[in-house]
């Protein structure tokens, strides 16, 4: 229940554009871009891209050659369960953060390091969630962030 309102919150946030100051209204993703949203955990502010479909998960973060300070991906799966994640092609440390149905923070790997060979080491939670956040490397130690902490997301925004 709780995923198919997240689904309708973001697909709300696609249908009606938020007018910030300094902020373009949010657009629906062009050819190879994926659903943006603000969302907050920790006090911080956070600019997130969602993966909700297989290939958008499978893609991922790879590739790029950075991640803004504030950016990070929402992962979001059709059912709670062991969700597994890798850092294939991945070209920067990252903290993961596995969230339950109510966006709770459940497990914390900090500073997953990049797969350099293969097999590429493969970051599973001890407990079941809903969602997987990936941020930047220690970006958790620096605003203390940890089990029990909620995301909660706010508007759709469009990047400068």
């Amino acid at each position: 229940m709780r995923i198919l309102l997240l689904m309708i919150l973001l697909m709300g946030c696609l249908q009606s554009p938020v007018h910030e100051k300094g902020k373009e209204p949010f657009q629906e993703p062009g050819s190879g871009e994926m659903r943006k949203v603000t969302g907050y955990i920790g006090g911080a502010e956070l600019h997130l891209e969602v993966a909700l479909s297989p290939e958008e998960r499978a893609i991922g973060l790879m590739y790029r050659e950075s991640l803004g300070e504030k950016n990070g991906m929402l992962f979001v799966f059709e059912e709670k369960g062991n969700h597994a994640i890798w850092m294939k092609n991945v070209r920067f440390p990252l903290d993961l953060l596995w969230l339950d149905d109510e966006m709770r923070v459940v497990y914390v790997y900090p500073d997953a390091s990049p797969c350099r060979s293969d097999p590429c080491p493969i970051y599973i939670p001890p407990e079941d969630a809903r969602y997987v956040l990936e941020l930047p490397a220690n970006f958790t130690l620096r605003h203390g962030i940890g089990i029990g902490d909620r995301l909660t997301l706010e508007t759709a925004y469009r990047a400068p």
